[in-house]
């Protein structure tokens, strides 16, 4: 007997460009940036996410987020093509001009059609570390909660969702 679907899959399911109902949202902090953070998400509309709109970035590429099984160092990288003029000039100006620049991503993997059903606090918090950038598309590099070889900055990381938020992680 097959399972059945809920109504948000169905919905999704019968629609052309339906997307995935799993998507990411993605929040840049800019150390020296006045304006409120960059919100993105990788669904293919505006999601409100207990309050706050994250607008779709179709260009954004997020690699999967994983569990490290081992003592590496991680490394995750976030990719958007077809770069804007706005990521250009925040490159320029807050990230090429400074000396030691503090860019911290925090990003969340909700259900789109039921976005609070994730906690506001239940994020994965990274600091990019590196970020190549050419004429087309703007690589990331990210690192968790700003871990390094010479520093730690303290930051949460991989906090269970699934109800053991106690469980020590990494």
């Amino acid at each position: 007997m097959p399972r059945p679907l809920s109504t948000a899959l169905l919905r999704s399911a019968n629609e052309i460009d339906g997307g995935s109902a799993w998507c990411f949202l993605a929040e840049l902090s800019i150390q020296g940036l006045e304006a409120t953070p960059l919100r993105y998400t990788t669904n293919n509309s505006t999601v409100t996410f207990w309050g706050v709109e994250f607008l779709p970035l179709r260009q954004l590429r997020i690699d999967r987020l994983e569990e490290n099984s081992s003592d590496l160092m991680v490394q995750h990288q976030v990719v958007v093509e077809n770069v804007s003029r706005e990521v250009s000039a925040l490159t320029d100006v807050y990230w090429f001009a400074v000396n030691e620049p503090f860019w911290q991503i925090s990003i969340w993997q909700i259900d789109a059609f039921q976005p609070n059903e994730m906690p506001l606090t239940q994020r994965d918090i990274y600091e990019v570390v590196a970020i190549k950038l050419d004429l087309v598309s703007a690589t990331f590099d990210l690192l968790p909660g700003g871990r390094t070889t010479t520093r730690l900055v303290p930051g949460r990381t991989f906090n269970a969702s699934s109800g053991f938020s106690h469980i020590p992680r990494r």
